[in-house]
Protein backbone atom coordinates (compact mmCIF):
# COMPACT_ATOMS: atom_id res chain seq x y z
CA UNK A 1 0.00 0.00 0.00
CA UNK A 2 1.50 3.19 -0.93
CA UNK A 3 1.81 5.86 2.10
CA UNK A 4 0.21 8.45 -0.09
CA UNK A 5 -3.04 6.76 0.71
CA UNK A 6 -2.24 6.76 4.32
CA UNK A 7 -2.90 9.16 7.20
CA UNK A 8 -0.97 8.71 10.42
CA UNK A 9 -3.22 7.88 13.24
CA UNK A 10 -1.73 10.49 15.78
CA UNK A 11 -2.37 13.26 13.02
CA UNK A 12 -6.43 11.76 12.67
CA UNK A 13 -6.95 11.91 16.48
CA UNK A 14 -4.87 15.51 16.85
CA UNK A 15 -7.28 16.89 13.97
CA UNK A 16 -10.90 15.16 15.59
CA UNK A 17 -9.34 15.93 19.09
CA UNK A 18 -9.80 12.05 20.29
CA UNK A 19 -7.23 9.96 22.16
CA UNK A 20 -5.83 7.35 20.53
CA UNK A 21 -6.47 4.59 22.99
CA UNK A 22 -10.08 5.14 21.29
CA UNK A 23 -8.19 4.10 18.13
CA UNK A 24 -6.67 1.35 19.17
CA UNK A 25 -10.38 0.45 20.43
CA UNK A 26 -11.86 0.65 17.40
CA UNK A 27 -9.25 -2.24 15.91
CA UNK A 28 -9.81 -4.12 18.46
CA UNK A 29 -13.17 -4.59 17.78
CA UNK A 30 -12.02 -5.11 14.25
CA UNK A 31 -13.83 -1.78 13.51
CA UNK A 32 -11.08 -0.79 11.40
CA UNK A 33 -7.78 -0.94 10.07
CA UNK A 34 -4.66 -0.28 11.68
CA UNK A 35 -1.47 -0.05 9.02
CA UNK A 36 1.62 -0.10 11.07
CA UNK A 37 4.56 0.47 8.80
CA UNK A 38 8.31 1.53 10.49
CA UNK A 39 6.66 1.47 14.41
CA UNK A 40 4.05 4.04 13.22
CA UNK A 41 0.38 3.13 12.55
CA UNK A 42 -1.57 4.64 9.65
CA UNK A 43 -5.38 4.52 8.80
CA UNK A 44 -6.56 4.31 5.23
CA UNK A 45 -7.51 7.17 3.37
CA UNK A 46 -9.95 5.68 1.53
CA UNK A 47 -11.72 4.31 4.78
CA UNK A 48 -11.56 7.31 5.91
CA UNK A 49 -15.79 8.06 5.85
CA UNK A 50 -16.56 4.87 7.55
CA UNK A 51 -14.16 6.08 10.21
CA UNK A 52 -15.27 9.39 10.36
CA UNK A 53 -18.68 8.02 10.96
CA UNK A 54 -17.60 6.18 13.76
CA UNK A 55 -15.91 8.94 15.33
CA UNK A 56 -19.42 11.58 14.97
CA UNK A 57 -21.49 8.86 16.82
CA UNK A 58 -18.81 8.30 19.66
CA UNK A 59 -18.18 12.43 20.15
CA UNK A 60 -21.86 13.31 18.07
CA UNK A 61 -23.77 11.41 20.30
CA UNK A 62 -21.92 9.54 23.09
CA UNK A 63 -22.21 6.18 21.90
CA UNK A 64 -19.73 3.60 23.53
CA UNK A 65 -17.96 1.28 21.30
CA UNK A 66 -20.30 -1.55 21.80
CA UNK A 67 -22.87 0.45 20.58
CA UNK A 68 -21.23 1.55 17.89
CA UNK A 69 -20.02 -2.24 16.89
CA UNK A 70 -23.92 -2.88 16.98
CA UNK A 71 -24.54 0.04 14.59
CA UNK A 72 -21.85 -0.53 11.96
CA UNK A 73 -23.02 -3.95 11.74
CA UNK A 74 -26.77 -3.15 11.13
CA UNK A 75 -25.62 -0.86 8.79
CA UNK A 76 -23.76 -3.01 7.05
CA UNK A 77 -25.91 -5.72 7.31
CA UNK A 78 -28.86 -2.98 5.76
CA UNK A 79 -26.10 -1.85 3.10
CA UNK A 80 -25.99 -6.11 2.02
CA UNK A 81 -29.93 -5.77 1.86
CA UNK A 82 -30.22 -3.38 -0.41
CA UNK A 83 -27.69 -4.54 -2.67
CA UNK A 84 -29.73 -7.77 -3.03
CA UNK A 85 -33.25 -5.70 -3.57
CA UNK A 86 -31.69 -4.22 -6.23
CA UNK A 87 -30.54 -7.29 -7.82
CA UNK A 88 -33.83 -9.23 -7.51
CA UNK A 89 -35.16 -6.10 -8.96
CA UNK A 90 -33.61 -6.30 -11.90
CA UNK A 91 -34.09 -10.25 -12.28
CA UNK A 92 -37.49 -9.34 -11.81
CA UNK A 93 -37.46 -6.86 -14.47
CA UNK A 94 -36.40 -9.25 -16.92
CA UNK A 95 -39.31 -11.25 -16.52
CA UNK A 96 -42.08 -8.51 -16.98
Amino acid sequence: MQQDNLILVSRYCSLHDLDQGFITELYRYELIEIITIEQEDYLDMNRLNELERITRLHNDLGINIEGIEAIVHLLDKMEQLNRQMLTLRQRLKQYE
